[in-house]
């Protein structure tokens, strides 16, 4: 029998935290732990944790808040380091899994040794939030497809997210996030879980097993086209530590760089989300 261990890093978000203790809590299959990893030691996040009603192995760790490179990196590595489980996932502090997310996840790597690692679909929207309101939310949608394939992800014809993301656990460490990255942090990852173990190792769990909300106040809410075209040349850079990248898929990512310094240059400046929520309507 698998185990699951779920990783999550939280900053100064203790009301949001206490959504995603509650979607653990309501699990139908209790075969995981749970490393939550306090960036900047916030008080009244701790106390979320300490006065919950947790049901579940835990493991509490506070962390230093890193003053250079990316803190959800540094914190994630850090779970990584202790965590115990089988196959390891991850939720960040502002997004709920589903009831039958673990048991679901945990069935998908039993029954298919051969899968290494996946990514659950996700009922997804944009929210713009002002003064802790939400002042508009955008049309759900669901991602990736069920017939999403591991190169639509790599040419970002779909998107790739962490939330639910789930690989079988390297001991080694020798599968660990990138500071130098915050928009693109997760698409090197999963170039990291294919250089480990092959394109065909990945799968789609082909069930809604994520609430992914996104707000105009994350990472990618926040961030503007420059910086995207930033991050996707640091890759394009690095292109030989990403032996699975082909020279198509370099090809297609110096395209995409080059298609967000345009749009940067057009736009004013304006942020990234902005535009991506227009298509909502």
């Amino acid at each position: 029998m698998l185990k699951l261990s779920i990783v999550t890093v939280t900053r100064s978000r203790p009301q949001l935290l206490a959504r995603a203790i509650a979607s653990l809590t309501a699990q139908y299959s209790q075969d995981f732990e749970w490393i939550v990893v306090n960036d900047g030691e916030d008080l009244a996040t701790k106390k979320i944790i300490c006065d919950a009603d947790i049901c579940f192995p835990y493991t509490y760790l506070g962390m230093a808040h890193p003053y250079r490179g990316f803190a959800l990196a540094y914190g994630r590595n850090r779970g990584l380091t202790i965590a115990t489980g089988d196959v390891v996932t991850y939720l960040d502090d502002d997004n709920i899994f589903k009831p039958n997310f673990v048991a679901q996840t945990l069935a998908l790597f039993e029954n298919n040794p051969q899968v290494s690692y996946s990514m659950p679909i996700q009922q997804r929207r944009r929210d713009v939030v002002r003064d802790g309101a939400i002042v508009s939310s955008g049309k759900e949608f669901f991602s990736p497809t069920l017939d999403c394939t591991i190169e639509q992800l790599i040419r970002h014809e779909q998107l790739i997210d962490s939330n639910g993301f789930a690989h079988r656990n390297n001991r080694d460490l020798s599968l660990m996030w990138n500071p130098d990255l915050k928009i693109y942090v997760d698409y090197d990852f999963l170039l990291k879980c294919i250089n480990q173990w092959d394109r065909s190792r990945f799968r789609i769990n082909p069930v809604i097993l994520v609430d992914y909300v996104q707000t105009n106040q994350g990472i990618i809410g926040s961030s503007n086209y420059r910086q995207w075209a930033e991050e996707l040349e640091w890759i394009i850079s690095h292109e030989q530590s990403y032996p699975c990248l082909n020279a198509m898929d370099i090809q297609t990512l110096d395209r995409l760089k080059n298609e967000y310094l345009c749009r940067h240059q057009k736009i004013n400046n304006i942020k990234a989300f902005a535009l991506l929520n227009e298509s909502d309507k």
